[in-house]
């Protein structure tokens, strides 16, 4: 003779779950935010790379300052410049702000310099995640925006803090990875970038 379930075995087996539940949401909510951090850190890297191959064939110099081409409507940004070496438009996108176009910063003052001459290189951070997704410069806190293109939309941004309590940044010898902001040579990342230094 079969016998169903009784009230008591399924309240228990549901308790089990929502227990089960409570435990494995979290984490798997984690293990999405590690992936999204690790892709956005694979991106920022590329970018890095892409602005390294740029400067070989523009004399030592990082990107410059954005522009209207001749005859042109639309302004020529940093990712821009680097997309004949990118040749991926979304790599500028960091995969955590779902449809924004632009999700990382350059820093204000590589652009137009030496970059890829720089002393310490490893110690100079070019790019990072960016505060807004459309804010393409990075300043140091206290400094008056550049604002280099008189652009509102352009402004400067400091690091976003999105991936785990801190953010990801890539440096001019090549190499990137995450730092929480106050650690030493972060906070100020953006202070006196002289790549003779």
């Amino acid at each position: 003779m079969r016998r169903g379930f009784t009230l008591i075995e399924l309240l228990v087996v549901m308790a089990i779950i929502s227990i089960l539940a409570s435990i494995l949401f979290p984490v798997f909510s984690r293990a999405i935010e590690k992936a999204k951090s690790t892709a956005c850190l694979s991106n920022i890297k590329q970018i890095q790379m892409a602005t390294m191959m740029y400067s070989q064939d523009y004399d030592g110099l990082y990107p410059g300052l954005p522009y209207i081409p001749a005859g042109g409507t639309s302004v020529i940004a940093w990712d821009d410049m680097l997309l004949p070496y990118t040749e991926n438009k979304q790599i500028v996108a960091c995969p955590t702000l779902q449809g924004a176009p632009v999700g990382y910063a350059i820093n204000f003052w590589i652009i137009g310099t030496g970059g890829a001459n720089a002393k310490k290189s490893a110690e100079k951070i070019t790019f990072a995640d960016a505060t807004e997704p459309v804010s393409w410069y990075m300043f140091p806190v206290g400094v008056a925006d550049p604002d280099p293109d008189g652009n509102a939309a352009t402004a400067g941004s400091n690091p976003a803090i999105r991936h785990r309590e801190g953010a990801n940044f890539a440096f001019a010898d090549g190499h990137a990875k995450w730092a929480r902001p106050e650690l030493p040579g972060i906070a100020d990342f953006a202070t006196g970038w002289d790549p003779s230094v």
